[in-house]
């Protein structure tokens, strides 16, 4: 049977179906090649697409009033924002939700992004007020790199109280005589 037609025909069969399974084998792992690098791409460039940026208002917890009114700089207060995974070009929307003692943000300072660790960090200078109490500052932070947008809040209190000294004295009096200076904090 060495020429066999039969033994042709089935080595030609298996030959053939080894050969098939073979091919579909290479093409199966071309296919979840193809699958993962597109995967991994599409996931490159919408990365922002699902982060949440995670605010924190980092600064004293109290200030001092200041009773010469506005003009007065000595009491103001810094205060830092950092907002992690804040995307390029985050919002950064500041309130006081509670401002008994009369407080404003002086100034701001720029917004600077690291895009690294893809954080958004900036310095406020609040005036605390001339007026005892507190203020709440509130910051809401919107990632616009994102899709849709997603946003987080945060916020600090600062206790405000007056600091003031007060002072009474008797007269001078002669050499050798006591006086007294009270000094009341």
């Amino acid at each position: 049977m060495k020429n066999s037609t039969l033994l042709s025909k089935a080595t030609n069969y298996i030959n053939s179906f080894y050969c098939c399974c073979d091919s579909v084998k290479r093409n199966v792992k071309l296919l979840l090649i193809l699958v993962l690098f597109m995967g991994s791409f599409t996931q490159g460039v919408s990365a922002q697409g699902t982060l949440v940026p995670a605010c924190n208002v980092l600064g004293p917890l109290e200030g001092c009033a200041v009773p010469a009114g506005f003009a007065d700089t000595s009491g103001d207060i810094v205060i830092t924002i950092d907002v992690a995974r804040s995307g390029a070009g985050a919002t950064l929307v500041y309130t006081f939700p509670s401002n008994s003692s009369g407080a404003i943000i002086r100034t701001l300072g720029p917004q600077v992004y690291n895009p690294v660790t893809n954080r958004t960090t900036q310095a406020l200078t609040v005036y605390p007020g001339n007026t005892v109490a507190e203020f709440n500052l509130q910051l809401n932070a919107t990632n616009n790199s994102s899709s849709p947008n997603t946003t987080s809040e945060c916020s600090k209190s600062v206790s405000i109280s007056r600091v003031a000294a007060t002072s009474s004295f008797s007269p001078i009096l002669c050499f050798g005589q006591l006086s007294t200076l009270t000094a009341v904090g």
